[in-house]
């Protein structure tokens, strides 16, 4: 602070005469918090904000060797660790979402079956579809698979893609 009485001491505050240095100095990318919201949008380890360590996205198990689509004898683990990878690279919500669009599609419910005095729930059902890769690197084709190895291919969970696919389709964007 600063006297201006005559005969007393003056003293300046320096945070006080330099309100632009500090300001100056801040640099984002070293916040705690927007750390956490990289390190969650890469898929690695992080802690949340109230303390608790979230685990780092990992290529789960595919799905049973039952599965209608043969999944498992279609696609190889390499093929799965390329998109898994592929996806979590992206490291931005808005592309990761547009990858999930792209490899999942929405079709309208073929058949219902139930009574109709409990009201229809579902308007849509999902198709997932996951790349095969040649040698090179370079994407062959687009397989067929069931939810539960789409999701486990990308650990996420299924309200994600029923939610896009939800929003999409009410607001059309």
């Amino acid at each position: 602070f600063v006297t201006r009485r005559p005969g007393c001491l003056v003293m300046i505050d320096k945070k006080k005469s330099q309100p632009n240095a500090i300001r100056n100095n801040q640099k984002p990318e070293n916040w705690i918090r927007i750390k956490q919201r990289t390190a969650r949008a890469k898929g690695e380890e992080y802690r949340s904000r109230q303390g608790k360590i979230i685990r780092a996205r990992q290529l789960q198990a595919p799905c049973d060797s039952k599965c209608r689509f043969g999944c498992a004898e279609k696609l190889t683990e390499a093929d799965r660790q390329t998109s898994f990878d592929t996806y979590w690279q992206l490291a931005d919500f808005i592309k990761q979402r547009k990858y999930l669009y792209e490899h999942s599609k929405a079709d309208p419910i073929a058949r219902r079956r139930g009574r109709k005095e409990h009201g229809i729930r579902r308007k849509f059902s999902l198709k997932f579809f996951l790349d095969v890769y040649k040698p090179d690197g370079s994407v062959k084709e687009q397989i067929k698979v069931c939810a539960k190895m789409f999701v486990n291919t990308f650990d996420i969970c299924n309200n994600i893609l029923r939610t896009l696919h939800k929003k999409i389709i009410t607001t059309g964007k």
